[in-house]
């Protein structure tokens, strides 16, 4: 009997959250298809290049070396070689730092585009160099096939593990 009031007390006021004349299992169905302009524009590493010498090497190149970036060298095709500079990149741009105050600046679909295209590929680029995973702990029936396939003696692992 508690339990059924607990249950009824739980969830009575859950209830008040559905509006009247709507079902609680009604969900509305989001919107798949995003306007074309709030979409970011992903494209090749020729395109971001591009973009890049158009709003960012004006800065960043190796005469001036401004914050010690020199984006006019940055080999887009293998970003993944130049990490530690990609992820400095994408943190200045995503927190809207770059490019600075009054200097010419690309449109946001454009800049999300650059910001995308730039974390995939640096996301694609560390899958590739992943450490290896060094050894794990055997469970028995690893261990008693170890020993069979190494030493060559039938162990009942059971009875020592």
């Amino acid at each position: 009997m508690r339990v059924v009031f607990f249950v009824v007390a739980c969830l009575a006021p859950m209830s008040l959250l559905v509006p009247p004349g709507r079902s609680a299992d009604t969900v509305p169905t989001p919107k798949t298809a995003a306007s074309p302009s709030a979409r970011p524009q992903t494209l090749d590493a020729s395109a971001q290049r591009a973009v890049l010498d158009r709003y960012c090497v004006v800065c960043h190149n190796a005469k001036l070396k401004t914050g010690n970036l020199e984006l006019d060298k940055l080999d887009l095709v293998h970003l993944g070689d130049h990490a530690e500079t990609g992820e400095k990149v994408v943190r200045k741009l995503r927190a809207g730092m770059m490019p600075p105050a009054g200097m010419p600046r690309p449109d946001p679909a454009t800049m999300n585009g650059l910001i995308t295209w730039m974390e995939k590929e640096l996301d694609r680029s560390a899958a590739t160099y992943l450490p290896a995973p060094g050894l794990h702990r055997l469970n028995r029936t690893e261990y008693n096939n170890a020993i069979r396939d190494v030493l060559g003696l039938q162990v009942d692992a059971t009875k020592f593990l």
